[in-house]
């Protein structure tokens, strides 16, 4: 048997996403794929994640939630002290750029950033849908980070 290099493979799609829509590969782009002109709710579990990308997409559903599976106290403190002024709206550079509409999300509830606390959720699985009751589940090896939904690295993610 020939061994397969998945890698020239792939060079048409020069992404590092590897998608399959309706059982064929498809080329998307993060905004294809996280689609708000089609869903309104997201909703994100992965292992770790970047606030940011986070609070750039929520701001586009109207209900967005996240559970970052790492039990890493490090890693938690890091993004809490990240949200912590965020959710007093204090002026801090991170959050800068987030609307009051955004922060308003994050107060009563329509955006929310959980960790798990009793054990490790290495899955990566995006469900996105919408009030007609259309349905996208999106899974694979991509953790819910710029790294790992963008094109600036050379690292395959399905």
């Amino acid at each position: 048997m020939d061994q397969m290099d998945i890698m020239s493979m792939l060079e048409p799609y020069k992404n590092p996403l590897f998608v399959i829509k309706d059982g064929k590969a498809d080329v998307m782009s993060v905004s294809d794929i996280f689609d708000a002109s089609r869903y309104d709710a997201l909703q994100c579990v992965t292992f770790v994640a970047s606030p940011k990308l986070f609070c750039d997409l929520a701001a586009k559903f109207n209900t967005a939630e996240l559970i970052i599976g790492i039990k890493d106290g490090t890693v938690q403190e890091s993004v809490l002290e990240n949200c912590r002024p965020f959710l007093s709206n204090e002026p801090v550079d991170f959050w800068a750029g987030a609307s009051d509409e955004l922060k308003e999300a994050f107060c009563n509830g329509r955006r929310s950033i959980r960790f798990s606390s009793s054990c490790i959720i290495h899955s990566k699985i995006f469900l996105l849908s919408n009030v007609a009751g259309e349905t996208r589940v999106v899974m694979g090896s991509a953790n819910f980070s710029k790294a790992a939904l963008s094109n600036g690295i050379k690292q395959f993610e399905e």
